[in-house]
């Protein structure tokens, strides 16, 4: 058997992700939202906002860099999901899918709580998360460029 050195630091950002995921999910649509409707003649201070136009298109430029972060991360959540969903069979999808939904997004359960919830052994809950991060991190790693 190989022995693979235990990735804490990558497991650590997967879980970022996905706890991430709802607020980033949120954020991204407020912007885009802005992109499409621009709140242009609302009532506001006199003189709110950048005057120079290199300011103007410095910001503009900073909200695209963010808006494309933010899609970054959320498709990298919905791709692993989507790949447990291709790799793995009913039972199982539903069930990772439901740590995911109330460990991960609504946070109001821990692994210990959704086995108990479960009605199956922590260690089948822990193996379950462990194929979620391993999808978030074969996700990330497609969707993260090689750095020189």
């Amino acid at each position: 058997m190989i022995y693979k050195p235990y990735r804490g630091e990558t497991t650590s950002e997967a879980k970022r992700l996905l706890y991430d995921y709802p607020a980033n999910v949120k954020k991204l649509r407020e912007l885009e939202d802005g992109y499409i409707l621009p709140r242009r003649g609302e009532p506001g201070p006199v003189g709110a906002g950048t005057g120079d136009p290199t300011g103007r298109a410095a910001a503009e430029m900073a909200d695209d860099a963010e808006v494309a972060e933010l899609r970054r991360k959320v498709r990298i959540v919905e791709a692993a999901l989507e790949k447990v969903r291709d790799l793995h069979d009913g039972y199982i999808v539903r069930q990772v899918g439901e740590i995911a939904a109330r460990v991960y997004f609504l946070r109001d359960r821990t692994l210990t709580m959704q086995a108990q919830a479960v009605g199956v052994s922590r260690r089948t809950v822990l193996r379950w998360n462990k194929i979620l991060l391993q999808a978030v991190e074969a996700a990330q790693a497609a969707r993260t460029p090689l750095r020189v």
